[in-house]
């Protein structure tokens, strides 16, 4: 790249205090725009978590709430102070997190900026909020570097915090299998055992919070098929346009409906797909999960609540800045590229990692 804003050579640039300091300063940004958002909790009651009282399946995400209220029975905080402290934490732990995660696909200066794309993309599709929205994103990553580096010993707690945290983690499981079966080309044998195990987990952790939250209003699922396709074709609208002058004009005519679409990660999804077949093989298989997703939200979801699509940034976000700032050597797991690993060995990228 040259002498470029972004070259390999500006590397050295950036401090460590420096980076910290605005990761904190974009970590707190990314908490008043959050916290300025409707909460979607009786009362604005984190123990109703666990009392039972939210509605089924958010009951099951646990993770956060537990989090929040663990904060504040250690520190005395109240339950907004526990919350704000959350969240920044929250945030900061996504940014490092993707920064590590872009690191293997980009030039080291786009990789710094991650609590910039991540505010990208965040922005507008928060409503209302939720206490698993950044964790569970930050998880995703995590599960993705541990699938790209092998490391099944930090893979499987890890599937099991972000099954605590929100049902989406069964999308690196979906990874764990595209990425073993057609892109290292393991046996069915290595591919099914570690699929299995992951998604044994998975399903383990679900049962258990089934069990105890039983009693909780709600159902586990909820059809929503009829209300999207309404929604598709503009005979019906989210509440979010409903609530805004101009937007339920837009959400009421087809095909301007679509536009409530077009948005879905604040349009990172469309540089994703530009120049595909240049993009890193482990990025492109792994995100054969990404339609697991759309098919479960067209289902149980709704497909106007851009929300929901948050939990594909690990996949789509690398995918999209590759596209502006492509890296010199890739950290391709592609046994056929001449940067990616031998099966049953490490490439160049995983043994600097």
């Amino acid at each position: 790249m040259g002498s470029g804003v972004l070259s390999e050579k500006s590397d050295h640039v950036i401090g460590i205090p420096v980076l910290a300091a605005f990761y904190l300063a974009m970590a707190w940004a990314m908490t008043y725009h959050t916290l300025r958002l409707p909460l979607y909790l009786p009362a604005g009651d984190v123990a109703g978590f666990f009392a039972g009282h939210v509605p089924r399946p958010y009951q099951y995400r646990i993770l956060g709430p537990w989090i929040i209220q663990t904060l504040g029975s250690f520190t005395g905080l109240d339950r907004y102070w526990s919350e704000l402290v959350y969240y920044v934490s929250a945030y900061l732990f996504l940014f490092f997190v993707f920064r590590t995660w872009l690191r293997t696909w980009l030039p080291r200066a786009a990789a710094d900026l991650a609590p910039v794309w991540i505010c990208a993309a965040f922005v507008g599709n928060l409503l209302p909020r939720y206490p698993w929205d950044p964790l569970g994103v930050a998880l995703l990553a995590l599960l993705l570097i541990a699938i790209h580096a092998r490391r099944w010993l930090l893979f499987f707690p890890l599937l099991v915090l972000a099954t605590l945290n929100r049902e989406t983690a069964l999308l690196a499981v979906a990874s764990l299998f595209f990425v073993e079966r057609f892109l290292r080309r393991e046996g069915w044998g290595r591919t099914l055992s570690l699929t299995a195990s992951a998604a044994g987990i998975w399903l383990a952790v679900k049962a258990v919070l089934y069990v105890a939250y039983r009693d909780s209003p709600g159902g586990a699922l909820e059809w929503h098929l009829a209300e999207n396709a309404a929604i598709f074709m503009g005979e019906s609208a989210y509440v979010d346009y409903l609530q805004n002058e101009y937007l339920k004009r837009i959400a009421g005519v087809f095909p301007l409906c679509w536009l409530q679409f077009l948005v879905a990660l604040n349009g990172f999804w469309i540089p994703a797909l530009v120049r595909w077949r240049s993009k890193d093989p482990f990025l492109k298989i792994s995100a054969l999960a990404a339609p697991l997703l759309l098919a479960a939200v067209v289902l149980f979801g709704n497909i106007a609540e851009r929300r929901v699509y948050l939990d594909l940034a690990p996949w789509v976000l690398p995918l999209a800045l590759a596209t502006f700032f492509p890296k010199a050597t890739g950290g391709s797991d592609d046994p056929s590229s001449p940067n990616g690993k031998v099966r049953g060995g490490h490439s160049k990228r995983e043994t600097e990692a």
